[in-house]
């Protein structure tokens, strides 16, 4: 026979017994500490036994009322007992008003009822905590072989995350790490704070602990990096809490413990954005991406719907990728909303008819050529795309009046010493005339470091040697560049066509540059190998075009603040040096064939390399 569930009304009844045994225990045990346990012996019956009915009835409606009984002994918190505390408040209250009104021959010492009260919230308190104690340590105590981990970091996550591991199965916290001299020795929720994290494989020895599991949403990257090399080099096993910004207050934090990344030793700060100004700028209008499959350019399409476009154009003539964004992004928004255009951005014809059929009234141009090696072998190629194709979009977008037009550029367009970056920069100078020819389009490019994890991008090749079990290439030593992700570059460059003035070139601030070297190594312990041991790094010499360290700025430009404080406007010390005559020029001859070296040469006459004289003039 199935057994049955014991009806609701016995758990009610269960609670007013309890209840009543408490309330009068307290009221009697308050008469014993007020007479020192030698009440006299006429107020037992006379004054006690008398009012007992009373005192109960009128607790048990004060704790009713004020919802004690709806609290849930097994997960009782502070709140809860607030919500005790205010419900004794609110029964001495009612039994001092009782107590003169209604019993005044019967009065009980005022001593008496503060004593009274004290003892009720002790009782009530301490029976919901005593009862959460004993589920929490049956619990855990039904997990002997719980593996032992510890948590990195005493704070507010900590606490959180200690929390629900303390619910959950098969793991037992041992103690936290954290470098905060006034933590150490203190006990949270029970479990001690052993030391820093200077201390992890000491500790971890000691206690037979082989992972960590790190709660400091708001470490920056450095900090994240010393802690995560620190617990690697300890033999733990590791994983993190996300960063501030990413991490949820709504779901539990244990699912969102995850191995860490490279992406997390370069935290920064949450970005803010103006969502008003952004509304504005996208919001219910048509918004088109050339080089939308890219990795800036599904980023931006992504980030742009968000926003409610009334449309988005997504343009590239990249096949497949495109078609893959096609079928993600059509998850994400109404099919009506959506347009996804096969078409290369150097045919002037499709550009000019697309833009003129579907009319949009921001442009974003991420549609670029970017791989500097592989440029210095192809400068034709570079002209047609990177100056050619810009100067046919931001044509296009001027003639069909276009609101906003903002061009994807890079720090390899300051003192370029590659092709590529020098047809960046004179597609930032292509802008700047546009600018002045009395239209009325606001022309803006934006600067910015490489992405982490961006297609062709040096983390991904990273991850494919080390698949292959190394060696991981690096061509100097000593090069450095600067770096920040995709979602945070993108949400900056929609930040700065709020900004920017028609004409402007905004610089992104990038944060401390990087080492290539110290990026691959970081890579390898994250493995849970050692470099230099399990897997080599080998240095292969720059390659043509690459400096060790990019610049963020021209030499003879000023950096001024906007009102971001992780965008800043450049303001050249004086004329622009290209003429539009010149941009044409150099466009007309990559196109009719000429020897490649003599476009690279054509284009260094015009972006002349830093501290190298400029290329002669053909003949």
């Amino acid at each position: 026979m199935t057994p049955t569930r014991p009806p609701r009304r016995f758990g009610s009844a269960a609670l007013l017994l309890g209840g009543l045994a408490v309330f009068t225990g307290a009221h009697l045990f308050a008469y014993l500490l007020r007479f020192e346990f030698d009440v006299p012996p006429w107020y037992w019956p006379a004054f006690v036994l008398r009012t007992l009915p009373f005192v109960a009835a009128i607790k048990l409606a004060a704790f009713y009322l004020c919802g004690v009984q709806r609290i849930l002994s097994a997960y009782v918190g502070i709140s809860d007992l607030f919500r005790i505390l205010r419900a004794t408040v609110v029964g001495s209250a009612a039994l001092a008003a009782g107590n003169w009104l209604l019993l005044r021959p019967l009065q009980a010492p005022r001593t008496v009822l503060i004593l009274d009260g004290l003892l009720t919230f002790l009782a009530v308190a301490g029976a919901f905590a005593t009862i959460r104690a004993l589920r929490e340590r049956r619990h855990r105590g039904g997990h002997a072989s719980a593996e032992p981990v510890f948590i990195v970091g005493a704070g507010d996550a900590g606490d959180m995350l200690l929390r629900e591991l303390q619910r959950s199965a098969g793991v037992k916290v041992i103690g936290f790490l954290d470098d905060e001299p006034s933590k150490r020795g203190r006990v949270l929720r029970g479990v001690a704070v052993l030391g820093g994290v200077d201390r992890a494989g000491e500790l971890a020895e000691a206690r037979d602990v082989r992972r960590a599991f790190v709660a400091i949403p708001s470490a920056s990257g450095p900090a994240l990096r010393r802690v995560v090399n620190t617990l690697l080099e300890a033999g733990l096993a590791i994983k993190v809490l996300p960063p501030q910004g990413k991490l949820s207050l709504t779901t539990g934090f244990i699912p969102q413990l995850r191995d860490v990344a490279v992406e997390d030793l370069l935290r920064r700060d949450p970005v803010a954005l103006d969502m008003a100004g952004l509304a504005g700028l996208l919001g219910g209008k048509v918004v088109l991406v050339t080089g939308a499959a890219g990795s800036i350019g599904s980023e931006l399409c992504r980030q742009v719907l968000s926003f409610k476009p009334s449309r988005l154009v997504a343009v590239d003539c990249a096949e497949t990728p495109l078609h893959t964004l096609a079928l993600e992004l059509r998850t994400r928004a109404a099919p009506e909303t959506l347009a996804f255009e096969l078409a290369d951005v150097t045919r002037r014809e499709r550009v000019d008819a697309l833009i003129a059929s579907v009319k949009p009234q921001v442009v974003f141009h991420a549609a670029a050529l970017k791989h500097v090696p592989l440029l210095e072998e192809h400068p034709r190629e570079a002209v047609r795309v990177n100056l050619g194709g810009t100067r046919n979009v931001a044509e296009a977008a001027s003639a069909a009046g276009v609101e906003a037009f903002v061009l994807i550029s890079t720090d390899k367009a300051v003192n370029p010493t590659s092709v590529m970056g020098s047809t960046k920069r004179l597609a930032e100078l292509l802008l700047g005339h546009l600018s002045r020819g009395g239209t009325s389009t606001r022309f803006v490019s934006v600067r910015f470091g490489n992405v982490l994890g961006s297609n062709g991008s040096v983390l991904p090749v990273f991850r494919e040697q080390l698949a292959r079990g190394g060696p991981l290439t690096v061509t100097h030593p000593d090069m450095r560049r600067y770096f920040m992700t995709i979602p945070e570059a993108v949400q900056l460059v929609l930040q700065a066509a709020l900004l920017g003035a028609s004409g402007d070139v905004l610089v992104l601030d990038m944060g401390e540059p990087v080492k290539i070297v110290d990026l691959a190594e970081d890579l390898i312990r994250l493995s849970g190998l050692v470099p230099g041991v399990d897997v080599k790094v080998e240095f292969t010499g720059m390659r043509p075009g690459e400096k060790l360290f990019e610049e963020l700025r021209l030499t003879g430009e000023d950096i001024l603040p906007t009102p971001h404080a992780k965008i800043f406007r450049l303001r050249a010390g004086g004329e622009l040096p290209v003429t539009e005559a010149e941009l044409r020029s150099l466009e007309v001859s990559s196109a009719d064939g000429l020897p490649s070296s003599e476009v690279a040469a054509g284009v260094r006459r015009l972006v002349p390399s830093p501290g190298s004289p400029p290329a002669p003039a053909a003949s």
